[in-house]
Order: C-alpha cells, then sequence, then structure tokens
C-alpha cells in the first residue's frame, strides 16, 4: 500500500492498494464535469454529516451523503469544505464486478446510510484525530467495499488474460506499451485483445493504462516526487500531459492539490 498527504481539490491523504484507492479529508469546492475508470464510492464525514453535492453531468443538481458513482460515468462533484471520504474500485476486481451487478452503471445512486454512517463515525475516530491511524483508515475502506458488494449478486471471474494483463500493467507502470505489445504479453491478436478487453473492463485498454499512470504518478507524488518527475516515471510524455489527463479524470488540475501537514 502506497500513502501519501495529498488532496485533490481540497486537503488530505491519498491511500492505494491493489485494485482500490481512497481520498479522505477536506473537500473543496466544485470540481469540473469528469468521468474516471473506477466506481466512486463518497462518504460525508464531517461530524454533522454536511452533504456534499454529487450528480451526474448533465442532471439537476442534488445533495447526498452516502452514494455511489459507477464507473466510466460523467459527474459532478462539490465537496462544499465539509469532512469527505471517496473510494474508489476498479470496476473489473471481483468487488467491482459485484458493485456494478447491484447497482448498475448508469447513473448516481444513493445508498442506504446505516454503512455509510458506520464507516463515517469509524474515519472521524482514527483519521480526523490528534492520533490519527493509518492501517484502520485503509481497513475502514475497505471493509466498507466489501459490505457493499457482499450482497450483490455473483458474478463470473474476470478472463484470465485480462488479469495477466492487469498485473503486468502494475508491474510496469511507466512502460510505453502499445495494444499490439499488449497483445503478445496475453498470446493474442490486437483486434481480439481490444475487444476482450472492453468486454472484461469496460473501457478500453488505452484509458485503463492512462487511469493506473494517473496513480502511479499520484503516489509518486505522495512518496516526495514533484509532477515533473512523476510524469516521466508513469508513462507521460511530460507533466502538461499528465495535467491534462489528470483534469480529464477527475476535474480539477494537479496544482489544484494541498499537501495534509497533519
Amino acid at each position: 500500500m502506497r500513502t501519501g498527504r495529498l488532496g485533490m481539490a481540497g486537503v488530505g491523504r491519498v491511500y492505494v492498494w491493489g485494485d482500490g484507492s481512497l481520498f479522505i479529508g477536506h473537500g473543496g469546492g466544485r470540481a469540473q464535469p469528469h468521468a474516471h475508470h473506477a466506481l466512486q464510492i463518497t462518504v460525508a464525514v464531517s461530524p454533522d454529516q454536511q452533504a456534499f453535492v454529487l450528480h451526474a453531468a448533465g442532471t439537476a443538481a442534488r445533495t447526498s451523503r452516502f452514494c455511489l458513482v459507477p464507473a466510466h460515468l460523467r459527474h459532478v462533484f462539490d465537496g462544499g469544505g465539509g469532512h469527505i471520504a471517496h473510494v474508489f474500485v476498479a470496476p473489473e476486481s471481483r468487488e467491482g464486478r459485484a458493485l456494478t451487478a447491484r447497482y448498475g452503471k448508469e447513473s448516481v445512486v444513493a445508498l442506504e446510510d446505516d454503512a455509510g454512517k458506520a464507516a463515517a463515525e469509524r474515519w472521524r475516530r482514527c483519521f480526523f484525530t490528534t492520533r490519527r491511524d493509518e492501517d484502520d483508515t485503509v481497513r475502514t475502506a475497505r471493509s466498507l467495499v466489501a459490505e457493499l458488494a457482499r450482497t450483490a449478486p455473483a458474478t463470473a471471474p474476470s478472463d484470465s488474460r485480462i488479469s495477466a494483463l492487469r498485473e503486468h500493467v502494475a508491474r510496469h507502470p511507466g512502460g510505453k506499451l502499445s495494444l499490439e505489445e499488449a497483445a503478445r504479453v496475453v498470446h493474442l491478436s490486437p483486434g481480439r485483445l481490444r475487444h476482450l478487453f472492453v468486454e472484461e473492463t469496460g473501457t478500453t485498454f488505452r484509458s485503463y493504462l492512462v487511469w493506473q499512470r494517473l496513480l502511479n504518478a499520484t503516489a509518486t507524488v505522495m512518496e516526495g516526487g514533484n509532477w515533473t518527475d512523476a510524469a516521466h516515471a508513469s508513462g507521460f510524455a511530460d507533466s502538461a500531459h499528465l495535467s491534462r489527463s489528470f483534469r480529464q479524470m477527475f476535474g480539477v488540475s494537479p496544482t489544484m492539490i494541498a499537501r495534509d501537514e497533519g
């Protein structure tokens, strides 16, 4: 697990693990409409459970305290300055497939309050405190995902060739991997891999690669690097390329990231 003191359009920390990540901290202002590869579970964590604004792009604004955004759905978020947790889940993971089977992929879904309230209470005790427990912060995020996914209908396992390719990408985050090169890794034709990857993950291989590179770049900065170094270490042509990709995925520029010194 990689951790760091970063916030997106606010101040907080980011934690990254195998098939998921967490941003937790103080939500900033309104992000531009954006879409990303991962499912997003957002929880209001303020003691008074101050609501946030989160809705699909092009629809009426609505407030919420606990909701799920399907993968690839273009949406708008405004944290309003409250305490917020965003949990991101890879849609091709076991939990991601279960969540998609349960909640669908067409719209933002308001979730039952009990699980969100319990997670928010734990985060207030382990993160928003003078004695921060980072292990419990991550456990709370992963437990919330498991709880929401556990009651979902059973789904077919991911194709082993796509799983192998995902593992290859994770081992080589800065590699310049074309579709043709990826196809050779898993012994498929480029055309067959193109269709199978979309079928298994819901996105193109290129878009998936950009998402993984952004996660790696963010983790690199968390560990003390700058965005120029992070861009080159993660397979981007330069920091401007990374910045454009970041804005498309998260609705904000990397320059809006602030460090949590807590």
